[in-house]
């Protein structure tokens, strides 16, 4: 049997599994402060961050010994790497930067010196979402089998919207290590009521997640004014204890966990054709009958495939 997209996702697993790095997908809808948090977490100024425009391409940060930053993209389907100055990844990243900057561009990569973080955290800053049908999310979701944790990023405004929980939900099945933070408490008096209504929307879906609040914002000013309570209230020092205690320790059993996984799901996938195929010749008899079986369910899958047929025009749209 042919089976590349199989054969795909256990090079996927295999990556996964022996890579050095751990990676943390952060995302969330458009304007949830997701940047912002990243730059907290890192302990410096990576991500571009302004009020009025949106993050349109990935962007991955990670401590170095000195700065850099790298953009990948494709042209003409052949990948090109580009060095280029860290106060110029706006360019590339942002909506803001020019059609010709961002084309084709499939990863932002900066490294700067921080203590923020272990060496060998990777964070990723993603486009936002936008709802479950919009082309960021699918290619969010897909990006999640290939990452150690996922941070759903949500401010303090108002409670988790029924989309919401069920991106986190979809998202939660393909990445089970998931934290959710609550942004712009500074902001808002009553997040401590919005943070318990999430809590209770995510375990009415089987997702006992505690969302952990904080405030960008504050953590900033308190670095600013040398003010080591005022950051300890932003919430971020906690953030990255749960980022090093439920991310980087065990990430590599997870990694063995989850390619253990993606072969019993591909042995399921190849031992169907063959148990049909068995049946039939254990039992000739019941040929006519599995091929019956067969044409009819074939003939229901070119009635769905029919140019009229709504659900294949809304899924190719949104692909």
């Amino acid at each position: 049997l042919s089976r590349s997209d199989l054969a795909t996702r256990l090079e996927s697993a295999a990556d996964r599994l022996h890579r050095p790095s751990t990676l943390v997908c952060v995302i969330g809808d458009f304007k949830q402060g997701k940047s912002m948090l990243v730059n907290a977490v890192i302990g410096r100024d990576v991500c571009p961050v302004d009020d009025d425009v949106s993050t349109v391409n990935f962007t991955a940060a990670h401590i170095a010994d000195s700065v850099q930053a790298r953009v990948r993209r494709s042209v003409d389907g052949q990948p090109k790497t580009e060095d280029v100055a860290l106060e110029d990844v706006w360019r590339f990243v942002t909506e803001s930067g020019s059609v010709d900057d961002r084309a084709g561009v499939d990863l932002v990569e900066i490294g700067v010196p921080s203590r923020g973080l272990p060496a060998g955290v990777v964070i990723i800053d993603t486009p936002g979402v936008g709802g479950l049908l919009d082309q960021n999310a699918a290619a969010t979701l897909g990006y999640l089998r290939v990452v150690d944790a996922a941070v759903f990023v949500c401010d303090a405004s108002q409670e988790l919207t029924a989309p919401e929980v069920d991106f986190l939900s979809r998202a939660n099945q393909i990445c089970p290590n998931l934290l959710v933070v609550v942004t712009k408490t500074d902001l808002y008096p009553s997040w401590d009521r919005i943070v318990e209504l999430d809590r209770e929307h995510l375990a009415k879906r089987g997702m006992p997640v505690d969302p952990v609040p904080v405030s960008a914002a504050v953590f900033r000013e308190g670095i600013r004014r040398d003010l080591p309570d005022l950051t300890v209230e932003s919430g971020i020092p906690r953030l990255r204890e749960l980022l090093v205690e439920q991310v980087v320790t065990g990430a590599r059993e997870r990694s063995a966990a989850y390619a253990v996984s993606e072969v019993g799901w591909a042995i399921e996938r190849l031992r169907e054709p063959l148990e049909a195929e068995l049946v039939v010749l254990e039992d000739p008899d019941r040929a006519d009958e599995t091929v019956a079986v067969l044409s009819a369910a074939e003939a229901r899958l070119e009635m769905l495939r029919a140019a009229g047929s709504r659900w294949s025009t809304v899924l190719n749209d949104h692909f």
